[in-house]
């Protein structure tokens, strides 16, 4: 169930704070954004109780920690079979490969292929171990394709706020 809720310039604004760095206080915001801290309070309270803020985490630097590499690795689920009941669908295949700890992003896509996978590891050739160890024994896949970022020139989890 999607769920709308009309976020006003305020919400915005404490919601690209937050996204900067969530672990300034109620107070830091409210300093900053000439609010009282008891609003800001509230507002990430509501912020969060409406699922808009799905949670606050730690943004750890993958090189700093040994996992320099980024591969997006394309998806192709295996034939379909003539029967509609034995047939694997896209959703299925992209929640099934999400469930796997080196996938950091699974997105169901159009086209040609059926998911794209973000994965990270500490070179091309662990990633490509992984490729063919554990996701071409996956019984839903068909079919990938690799391709290995040699440059980052952007990458966030911040959601732009129009």
């Amino acid at each position: 169930m999607i769920f709308l809720y009309n976020l006003d310039e305020a919400d915005k604004t404490i919601l690209e704070e937050l996204q900067k760095n969530c672990r300034q206080s109620t107070r830091e915001l409210g300093r900053k954004l000439k609010m009282p801290a008891t609003t800001v309070h509230q507002r990430i309270r509501k912020l969060v109780e409406t699922g808009i803020i799905k949670g606050f985490s730690a943004i750890v630097d993958h090189y700093k920690v040994g996992m320099p590499t980024t591969a997006f690795v394309l998806v192709r689920r295996v034939p379909r079979p003539f029967s509609k009941r034995d047939r694997i669908k896209p959703k299925n295949i992209g929640d099934s490969l999400a469930q796997l700890p080196e996938v950091e992003e699974a997105h169901v896509v159009t086209g040609e292929w059926d998911v794209i996978l973000k994965v990270r590891g500490a070179n091309e050739r662990e990633i490509g171990s992984w490729v063919v160890d554990t996701l071409w024994n996956a019984p839903e896949v068909g079919r990938t394709l690799t391709f290995f970022s040699f440059y980052e020139a952007k990458d966030t989890n911040a959601v732009w706020l129009k």
